[in-house]
């Protein structure tokens, strides 16, 4: 079980790096990782979704305490039309080409 703040303290770092081409994967971004296209231009790489979700389900988190993270250089095909990218400070998108919506929020009904 994965920790209420997604690893916010943790002293893992990833970075994922994507050659060329189309990529049928779903990459779900968290706290000290960054997903890079090595293409020349961002529709070089393209992914079917990238997605960083609220960090809690609590009302007094959520993505204000999402931060530490980007993606840079790749397009998007976002599954069901739209991609989301609920983050605070110090999470950039660069040269990101989305194919559909961006929601930088994720509504949670309350319980």
């Amino acid at each position: 079980m994965s920790p209420p703040n997604h690893g916010q303290f943790s002293d893992s770092r990833y970075a994922i790096l994507l050659e060329p081409g189309t990529h049928n994967v779903n990459i779900d971004v968290g706290f000290y990782t960054t997903v890079h296209g090595l293409g020349r231009t961002p529709n070089d790489v393209s992914l079917a979704s990238l997605i960083c979700q609220d960090g809690a389900k609590e009302m007094t988190m959520g993505a204000l305490d999402n931060f530490w993270r980007g993606a840079e250089n790749l397009s998007v095909h976002p599954t069901g039309g739209k991609m989301i990218w609920a983050s605070s400070q110090a999470s950039p998108l660069r040269r990101i080409v989305v194919n559909g919506d961006l929601d930088l929020y994720q509504y949670i009904p309350p319980f």
